[in-house]
């Protein structure tokens, strides 16, 4: 039987975190019939791809890498689910 995706995003929706800091946002679909495809997208940089898998993470993060994200989540069998967004804020110090 095939069943589309149900999504349980595990994501902060807004954090700020110090440059330099790691940060991972997690999107993980509860279940789903065949294997969902997840990516991640930025709205600050006109929705593009960012990642494909569960987690987006950033390692010794920068001003740059500041902005809104999400998660795609589809499996083909009926339309795609998105996740609410997640705000980033680096603090510089």
């Amino acid at each position: 039987m095939l069943d589309p995706p149900s999504l349980d995003v595990k994501y902060p929706r807004n954090v700020t975190i110090k440059e330099g800091g790691n940060l991972t946002l997690q999107c993980r679909m509860i279940a789903a019939n065949p294997e969902p495809n997840i990516t991640w997208y930025t709205v600050t940089a006109n929705n593009t791809a960012l990642s494909y898998g569960a987690n987006l993470t950033f390692v010794n993060i920068s001003r740059s890498e500041a902005g809104k994200y999400y998660c795609v989540v589809g499996n083909g069998v009926s339309g795609a689910v998105t996740s609410g967004i997640s705000t980033v804020n680096v603090r510089c110090e």
